[in-house]
C-alpha cells in the first residue's frame, strides 16, 4: 500500500530536476574562491573555468538530506564549498565510513562510467555545494587539459 510509511521509504529516489536559469543561486565570490581551490578545479584555466562556472549554480542543504541515493542516475558533479558529507557504498554495513567535506567533490563516479551511483551520500551537516551538470563538466574537460587531469586524479583516488 503507498500510503503507508514502508512505502514510502521504499520508493525510488528521483533525480530532482535542474532547477531554471532564473531559479538558480549563481556562483560568486567566496565560492569561486573555495570551487578553485578544490581537488576538481585547481589550476584550471581561466576560460575553461568561467564558462563551466556560468553553466553551475549553488545549493544548500539541509543535515540529513540525500543527495545521492546508490543504485540510482546521478546527473550531476558536487563540489562540497562548506559542510560536510557522509558516504556509505551500497554493500557496507554500519556507519557511513566516508566524511566529505569543502574542496571535495562527488558524482563524478557515475559521471565518468554512466552507471548508477554506487554509494549513498547524505548531508552530515548543513552543506553548500557547486553544482556542476555533467554536460557542461564534459564540454570543460574537452576544453582543459589542467581540468581532465584533475579528473583523472580525482578518479584515481576513488579507485
Amino acid at each position: 500500500m503507498l500510503n503507508t510509511p514502508t512505502a514510502v521509504l521504499e520508493r525510488p529516489m528521483r533525480a530532482p530536476e535542474a532547477p531554471t536559469r532564473e531559479e538558480r543561486n549563481p556562483v560568486r565570490g567566496r565560492d569561486i574562491t573555495t570551487a578553485l581551490a578544490s581537488s576538481l578545479l585547481r589550476d584550471v584555466d581561466e576560460n575553461a573555468l568561467l564558462s563551466l562556472i556560468d553553466e553551475c549554480w549553488v545549493e544548500v542543504r539541509a543535515p540529513a538530506d540525500r543527495l545521492i541515493e546508490a543504485g540510482h542516475p546521478c546527473e550531476h558533479v558536487y563540489v562540497v564549498l562548506s559542510g560536510q558529507l557522509s558516504a556509505k557504498f551500497a554493500d557496507e554495513l554500519g556507519e557511513p565510513r566516508i566524511r566529505l567535506r569543502a574542496g571535495d567533490c562527488v558524482g563524478e563516479i557515475s559521471w565518468i562510467d554512466r552507471l548508477d551511483a554506487p554509494a549513498t551520500v547524505t548531508c552530515a551537516a548543513q552543506v553548500r555545494l557547486l553544482v556542476v551538470p555533467k554536460d557542461a563538466l564534459w564540454r570543460a574537460v574537452e576544453r582543459s587539459h589542467a581540468l581532465a587531469v584533475n579528473v583523472l586524479r580525482v578518479l584515481s583516488r576513488c579507485m
